[in-house]
């Protein structure tokens, strides 16, 4: 099915190439932007599939395979996606999502031809190089974080070789799976030797990295294996069950801290379970809270959702209260969850065709392992396994955001359309073929320039942190593009960086403008709001600040800048028990410590509790609030 055969030459240079940028893959970083894979991998990809379509120009498209429901599925996606797009609003964040899902498109129809050629067996062992590689750079940063380092557990907590985020750095290796094991079957000793070191290295990593949403993926995986497997046989069913179950008690006896962690585990979704039903959602709850939010989105915006791109500016208007970003010092940027990201931002049939996506994969896979009578049936049944398992991956997590994941997914789409379509006869369409390549010309400049402003953003934020203002604006002149990159990867309008620098640079008019036109771009971002709400206080229209100072705390009552900027404008007005409550709203001291209070809160909060003592305005409820407020006042 996918041994090497003999090519053409051109062919085989694609082969070549794809297999070497596989193969590296975890060596395409950039170390000096924020997110030091995403725009440097998507721009790599949209050069690889544009040279990879231009060398194998007659080659690279069958007509056939637009054919294919999942190729159907991908067309509509990206359609429905545009209309979206056009229906809220394009914006640089919209532009972004819609050349991704391209690129996944381009690279499925460019394996479904591809691998019809039996080529798969090259791309498999660059698979297997990349995933050896990965293991490897994390094992290697697990050392050196272990040398001398007081905080180790702590430290390993953010290793991720590669791959940005530790989960993700899982997700992916469980998703390499399928690919493994083809190379297993069909290659030398020394290959399965490879695999199997990194089948140890792999599980080790498991066990380091706890990410629940890929244990999940690996109980349902093996299950399935099981079931398929000895179908009809039961007694072999039920056998492999009760084994698996031993050796899994086994592993919690012979290490007390894997039963200890899975213990707590069990006992916090308990306590998770009971909080939900009971409707008292917590700071402890914040990704719960997140799709609680995320779900009152979709049932606002049921027919083309919030527009690709938007649900990071959209989900302040749900609250920010129990969520990461309540604060004001982190931002949600994802709702940790890509089912529910599609229903949200493209609409309900976004979200359906997504989950089409991979039903047709699971149904073709199945259909496969039946149908093949040899050992290679054994694959697909792998592959229907390890995509059941990515399934539940993808509703806890976010790899569809990421440039491995989706080339990897794109050799799956390629591998069942191409078997599909083995034995069919196609033609090749020109026009097809040029406007591919026009566009994937497009989406190289696009990923070009992301990149560009990606890295002199990040010499923006150094900038900032060292108060080197004028630099900064002039890092930002670069940086910016009114219809490409207008939004940083927090959500932050880049105008709002301007607005700063000129401010603590004196310029307050300037600063006043640039933030007016920072709200245009995010209105929900509360960093925005309360700069703004300042320029208006600075200006003396004290009812305009109040007004965005409280439209803040509406999002998020925890928001301590606003809090405080509140607390003071109400002071200054004599309205204390106003500015109390505010100050008080803005804190959970029910999980917090006065060591996480700043020097500011208390001494504004004493001076306003002082004030009110001193007003004469003692009435009966006042008196009560002062008691209160003095014995909250001794806690801290």
């Amino acid at each position: 099915m996918f041994s090497l055969y003999n090519f053409s030459s051109k062919k085989n240079l694609s082969v070549i190439l794809i297999a070497i940028i596989v193969s590296i893959l975890p060596l395409i970083i950039n170390t000096n932007i924020d997110d030091m894979v995403l725009s440097i991998r998507y721009l790599t990809f949209s050069v690889l599939i544009l040279i990879v379509y231009l060398l194998s120009f007659k080659k690279a498209i069958k007509s056939n395979v637009f054919k294919h429901p999942i190729i159907i599925s991908l067309i509509l996606l990206f359609t429905i996606n545009l209309f979206s797009s056009l229906y809220n609003g394009f914006s640089a964040d919209s532009i972004y999502f819609l050349s991704r899902i391209f690129i996944l498109f381009a690279f499925s129809v460019f394996f479904s031809s591809f691998f019809t050629s039996d080529n798969f067996l090259v791309i498999g062992k660059s698979i297997v190089i990349f995933s050896l590689l990965s293991l490897l750079i994390y094992f290697i940063q697990i050392y050196i974080v272990s040398i001398d380092n007081n905080n180790f557990m702590k430290e390993v907590e953010s290793i991720s070789a590669t791959m940005a985020n530790k989960n993700l750095l899982a997700s992916i290796l469980f998703l390499s799976l399928p690919f493994l094991f083809y190379v297993y079957t069909t290659s030398s000793i020394i290959w399965k030797k490879i695999i199997i070191l990194i089948v140890v290295l792999m599980l080790c990593s498991f066990l380091i990295i706890q990410s629940k949403s890929v244990f999940l993926a690996l109980f349902f995986m093996i299950i399935s294996i099981i079931i398929f497997s000895f179908r009809g046989n039961l007694k072999i069913i039920l056998s492999s069950i009760l084994i698996l179950s031993f050796i899994s008690t086994l592993l919690f006896f012979l290490n007390p801290m894997v039963y200890k962690q899975f213990n707590a585990e069990i006992k916090e979704i308990v306590k998770k379970k009971e909080r939900i039903d009971n409707k008292i959602i917590n700071e402890k709850d914040p990704r719960i809270s997140l799709y609680i939010k995320t779900f009152d989105m979709i049932k606002d915006n049921p027919l083309l959702g919030v527009g690709p791109g938007n649900w990071r500016k959209e989900i302040p208007r749900y609250g920010l209260k129990n969520t990461m970003g309540q604060k004001g010092d982190k931002f949600v940027q994802r709702p940790h969850s890509d089912f529910l990201w599609f229903f949200a931002e493209g609409g309900f049939l976004s979200g359906i065709l997504y989950i089409f996506l991979f039903v047709f994969v699971l149904r073709e896979s199945l259909y496969f392992y039946y149908k093949i009578k040899n050992h290679k049936r054994y694959f697909f049944l792998i592959l229907f396994s390890c995509i059941l398992g990515y399934i539940v991956i993808s509703m806890l997590d976010f790899p569809s955001e990421r440039p491995t994941h989706n080339l990897f997914l794109a050799m799956v789409f390629g591998i069942v359309i191409s078997e599909k379509n083995k034995k069919e006869y196609y033609n090749f369409n020109n026009l097809v073929g040029v406007i591919l390549i026009f566009v994937l010309i497009i989406n190289v400049s696009l990923h070009g320039l992301r990149y560009w402003s990606d890295i002199h953003m990040k010499k923006v934020l150094n900038y900032k942190s060292t108060g080197d203002w004028q630099n900064m604006i002039r890092g930002l002149d670069i940086s910016y593009n009114k219809y490409l990159y207008d939004i940083d990867n927090t959500s932050t309008p880049l105008m709002w960086y301007y607005g700063l620098a000129y401010f603590n640079q004196g310029n307050i008019n300037m600063a006043f403008d640039y933030f007016k036109r920072a709200y245009t771009v995010n209105p929900y971002h509360l960093h925005v709001i309360n700069n703004l709400a300042t320029c208006y206080a600075y200006n003396n229209d004290y009812n305009k600040a109040k007004e965005l100072y409280q439209e803040s705390l509406l999002i998020s009552p925890r928001f301590e800048e606003s809090a405080l900027n509140l607390a003071t404008l109400y002071s200054y007005e004599k309205e204390y028990v106003k500015s109390l409550d505010v100050l008080l709203e803005s804190r959970n001291f029910s999980v917090e410590n006065s060591s996480n209070i700043s020097e500011f809160y208390i001494n504004l909060f004493n001076e306003t509790l002082l004030k009110l003592h001193k007003s004469y305005d003692l009435t009966e409820k006042n008196l009560k609030i002062v008691s209160d407020k003095k014995k909250f006042y001794k806690k801290l």
